[in-house]
C-alpha cells in the first residue's frame, strides 16, 4: 500500500479531492453491491421455479410409466437447477460491507485537528473500507459465477444422462447378457 502523506502538509483543496473521490468510490461500490444482490435473487427465484417444474415433471413422468432416462434426466436437471439457485443465494448473503461516511461520535476525538488532517485521516480509513468493499464484492462475484455456470451444465448433464441411459437400455436390451427373459412356464390345465 502507499504511504500516507503527511496531511497537515497538503493543499486544502487537494485534501477536498482525495475525500471526495473515495466517497464516490464508496457509493459506486454500494451500488454495485446492491445491483449485483438484485441479480443474484433474481437468477434464484428463477432458478427455483424452473428446478420446481423439473422435479414436477420427473414425478409426472414416472407416474406415467415413462422410460427411466426420461424421469432421471429430468431429476438430475433438478437438482442441479437447484444447486444454481444455492449458489446465487450464496452470492448474495449479507456481508460486511463499508458504506460512505461515518458515525458522528467517531470525530470526536478530532475535532481540534485541523479539518485537513482530518478529512485526509478519512480518506485513509475510506482507502481501507474500498480494498474491504472489492473483496466482499469479488467473492459474491465467484458465487454468482459459479451458480450460473452450474445452471449452464444442468440442461447439458441432464440430456447426455437421458442419451447415455437410452443407448444403455437399448444396447442391454438386445444383449444376451443383461436381457431377461421370462423362462417358460406350461400352461396350467383346468379342470372340469
Amino acid at each position: 500500500m502507499a504511504n500516507h502523506p503527511d496531511w497537515r502538509t497538503v493543499e486544502p483543496e487537494m485534501v477536498d479531492f482525495v475525500f471526495y473521490q473515495a466517497e464516490r468510490y464508496l457509493e459506486a461500490q454500494l451500488q454495485s453491491g446492491i445491483a449485483s444482490d438484485s441479480r443474484a435473487i433474481t437468477a434464484a427465484s428463477i432458478l427455483v421455479g424452473v428446478a420446481t417444474a423439473a422435479f414436477s415433471g420427473a414425478v409426472a413422468l414416472l407416474l406415467a410409466g415413462q422410460p427411466a432416462a426420461s424421469y432421471l434426466a429430468a431429476t438430475v436437471l433438478g437438482v442441479g437447477l437447484s444447486v444454481a439457485a444455492y449458489l446465487c443465494v450464496l452470492a448474495a448473503k449479507p456481508i460486511d460491507f463499508y458504506p460512505p461516511g461515518n458515525h458522528p461520535a467517531q470525530w470526536y476525538g478530532c475535532v481540534d485537528a485541523a479539518l485537513g488532517d482530518a478529512k485526509g485521516a478519512e480518506a485513509e480509513n475510506y482507502q481501507e473500507m474500498i480494498v474491504a468493499n472489492n473483496a466482499a464484492l469479488e467473492t459474491s462475484a465467484t458465487w454468482l459465477n459459479r451458480g450460473i455456470t452450474t445452471a449452464i451444465v444442468s440442461p447439458v448433464a441432464a440430456m447426455l444422462l437421458f442419451l447415455v441411459v437410452t443407448s444403455f437400455s437399448s444396447w442391454a436390451a438386445s444383449s444376451p447378457v443383461f436381457s431377461y427373459r421370462e423362462p417358460a412356464t406350461e400352461p396350467t390345465r383346468q379342470r372340469s
